[in-house]
């Protein structure tokens, strides 16, 4: 038992001076990193109102789930559903898994490898000469373990160079996986509030049927009577068939975001119905542009560019460092004997430890070239940043400009739509005291029908430029 502990304590020996050496520290060549730098305006130019809106923002944000804005609870259970189900999710999810995989057999590069292996073998031996004496030999059986243990110290910081690119990479990933979210959450946004304006069309369009039915017949009336031509006949018919046709459409139109939504949420189109709902009120809810410097932090694909910024500077110090000598440190220890007890009892003990160091003398100017290509990643990805940003801006620009537009002439729709009720009324106040004639009134009200529905539209249009100002902001 005594054999046995001490065999057992000169074992780990080795090992645990290789675990002591793990404690140094190790320099880094990677150069210092910086974030590309990029001039950012102080305010965007199109945001009239950024001086309440950043200052209410963060109060006013309802956190990642930015579509409890519009106030829908049926949006905001389909939202749950695709964060949960949806497949391009799923994905980018599993994208990060594999790349903090990728981090940790980086890390591993950093530890010492412990192997331990063990055989065993019987053999005999005999001469020519002792073959014709035949004398008796009987075999040999030799049983051996061995314990060994290696260890590269990362003295120029290569392999932690090679950690921090994979952090770097990871956390690019992570980024892209939270602009895969928003895509697919504004994608999701903007279907049902396609369908929701596609419910409102259809109910408005049916009114101008029924309209436009009566219209035609009284043109078939007053042609009867001699008093319209068939000009004016085949004028209303084409009014009626213009309005069928529409209503084809917007059917195909509203299938097509359901189908949309399904999809969206993880499901198949035949999985998913959604009732429609009679005077939906399209939502058009304040959203804050907030300030340029929140954009940095907020959009997605600026966070993974700027990120592989980072992982190509990391890489630089990989290439700096295969230009200095590779120190690998290795410990050998174990025993043999003729049967499996021996080796546990009193072995015939093995023991090594050595070193090496392995330098390049000429390579062809490999080295350099690989140093000279890591330089030009980094200067490369610093200008993808730059780019990302100034496209991120003009689109937050494009987005700001795109809703006050739309914002105007959906006043202006909404000023004809009032105008031409107060029209319908008087003409229907005149038509009481036989002022104005049935068709005059029918026509009135075709005028009304065509006013609510662009205004409708005008009040779509809004919601989705609200949405695209989220999408560009990252999520605001």
């Amino acid at each position: 038992m005594k054999r046995r502990a001490a065999f057992l304590h000169f074992l780990a020996r080795p090992l645990m001076t290789l675990l002591a050496l793990s404690s140094l520290c190790a320099c880094s060549l990677s150069p210092a990193y910086v974030k590309p730098d990029i001039a950012l305006p102080a305010a965007y130019k199109e945001d009239v109102h950024w001086h309440t809106a950043s200052a209410s923002a963060a109060a006013a944000a309802p956190g990642d789930a930015w579509w409890r804005r519009f106030a829908d609870p049926d949006l905001d259970r389909l939202e749950a559903r695709a964060m949960a189900a949806n497949q391009s999710i799923a994905a980018a999810v599993a994208d990060f898994g594999s790349a903090n995989a990728i981090v940790a057999q980086a890390r591993s590069a950093t530890l010492p490898s412990v192997t331990a292996t063990t055989g065993a073998s019987r053999s005999r031996e005999t001469s020519a000469e002792e073959r014709e004496n035949r004398y008796t030999y009987y075999p040999f059986t030799a049983v051996h373990a061995i314990v060994a243990a290696r260890w590269e110290p990362d003295i120029w910081g290569q392999a932690r160079s090679r950690v921090a690119a994979a952090n770097a990479s990871s956390e690019a990933v992570a980024a892209t996986v939270n602009g895969v979210r928003l895509s697919i959450a504004a994608a999701l946004a903007r279907a049902y509030f396609d369908m929701r304006a596609s419910d409102l069309d259809l109910a408005t369009l049916a009114e101008q049927c029924a309209q436009a039915t009566q219209l035609l017949d009284m043109a078939k009336d007053a042609q009867a009577e001699g008093l319209a031509d068939e000009d004016t006949v085949d004028s209303e018919r084409n009014v009626l068939d213009l309005l069928m046709a529409s209503i084809t459409n917007e059917e195909a139109r509203r299938a097509r975001d359901e189908h949309a939504i399904a999809a969206l949420t993880g499901g198949t189109p035949a999985s998913l119905s959604i009732k429609r709902v009679a005077g939906y009120r399209l939502p058009t809810p304040d959203v804050p542009a907030g300030l340029p410097s929140s954009l940095l932090e907020r959009r997605p694909d600026i966070v993974k560019a700027e990120r592989d910024a980072a992982s190509a500077n990391a890489a630089i110090g990989v290439a700096r460092a295969a230009f200095f000598p590779d120190l690998i440190l290795g410990a050998d220890v174990g025993g043999q004997n003729s049967s499996l007890a021996g080796l546990l009892g009193t072995p015939a003990r093995v023991w090594s430890l050595g070193t090496s160091l392995a330098v390049s003398l000429f390579d062809g100017g490999t080295h350099s070239a690989r140093l000279d290509q890591a330089h030009k990643d980094f200067d490369a990805a610093a200008s993808r940043y730059r780019a990302t940003v100034l496209a991120a801006l003009q689109e937050v620009e494009d987005a700001l400009a795109t809703q006050h537009g739309t914002d105007q002439a959906a006043r202006h729709a909404l000023e004809v739509f009032t105008r031409s009720t107060q029209v319908l009324e008087r003409q229907q106040a005149q038509a009481q005291f036989g002022l104005a004639t049935a068709a005059s009134v029918a026509h009135a009200r075709m005028d009304m029908l065509d006013a609510r529905r662009r205004w409708a539209q005008s009040q779509a249009a809004a919601t989705q430029d609200r949405i695209t100002l989220v999408l560009v902001t990252g999520g605001n």
